[in-house]
């Protein structure tokens, strides 16, 4: 039996796989999304929300550390925030001259967008009763900035994925983009495992909620950052930066990637300076 995707299986659906076989693989990153439990009680919580990495944690384990879907740099900042350095890209993909013009750089008034970007907004998260949730209107309006400022010139519509934790914020999304770019895909992190562009916009909205702690909520961000072929960029508050995965991935991009002055903030610059 080979039970794919492992890390999503309920804990109760993991103890019963072993039985469909003389042997049993079960292949998926435990550092990915985990089960969704709608039950709120502690135990059933504590029951279904285990999956087959937790149960059969003393059983020989393989990780399979190279990937070639993110560009090195996303791959360095992934890999360091969630595995511990020991993710990295395989070796053929980096020989591999049409993996590379994949994943060329964007540039934004002749500078180079960095592979992990930050970029500021002032506005905190509030609660919609309009949206029905938590929104951040001014991250929208940012990446509606973005989108103006790179679709069509160094990606196409269809390769750009916008990601949120929160369907509030997805739908006002979805309406900043719907005149000019109603192509965009605009989704909720749990709809995207198993998908990836070359552009990846990933709006945490309130990086302090409940949602985004904890083991799940590092799970989540990992999903959500790892998507990105080429670029990943994250609309931020500096309040965001206490949640400890936004945090140390915003440490790895500043010291890596960012530039100091107004060009620390690219798309902000730009949309002030038109």
């Amino acid at each position: 039996m080979i039970c794919d995707e492992a890390s999503q299986v309920i804990g109760p659906a993991a103890l019963m796989v072993p039985a469909m076989g003389q042997q049993t693989i079960f292949a998926g990153d435990p550092c990915q999304l985990s089960p969704i439990v709608q039950s709120t009680g502690a135990g059933e919580k504590a029951l279904l929300g285990k999956t087959a990495f937790d149960l059969f944690a003393h059983v020989p384990m393989t990780m399979l550390n190279e990937q070639s879907r993110m560009a090195v740099g996303i791959c360095q900042a992934v890999s360091t925030t969630f595995y511990d350095g020991e993710l990295k890209v395989c070796r053929k993909a980096l020989a591999d001259p049409e993996w590379k013009k994949q994943r060329s750089p964007f540039f934004v008034d002749g500078r180079e967008i960095p592979r992990v970007c930050f970029d500021q907004v002032s506005e905190p998260a509030t609660y919609s009763q309009s949206y029905g949730g938590f929104i951040r209107f001014q991250s929208a309006k940012l990446i509606e900035t973005i989108i103006d400022n790179l679709a069509g010139s160094y990606v196409d519509a269809e390769d750009i994925m916008v990601l949120t934790p929160f369907r509030a914020q997805r739908t006002l999304i979805r309406n900043f983009l719907r005149r000019r770019h109603s192509e965009i895909s605009v989704s909720t992190v749990h709809r995207a495992q198993g998908s990836e562009r070359t552009l990846v916009i990933f709006d945490p909205v309130d990086g302090t909620s409940n949602f985004l702690q904890g083991r799940d909520g590092e799970r989540l961000i990992n999903v959500a950052i790892s998507r990105a072929k080429a670029h990943v960029i994250v609309p931020f508050v500096r309040d965001d930066l206490n949640n400890p995965a936004l945090g140390l991935l915003h440490k790895i991009a500043s010291k890596s990637f960012q530039t100091a002055g107004k060009f620390a903030r690219p798309f902000t610059f730009s949309s002030l300076a038109n």
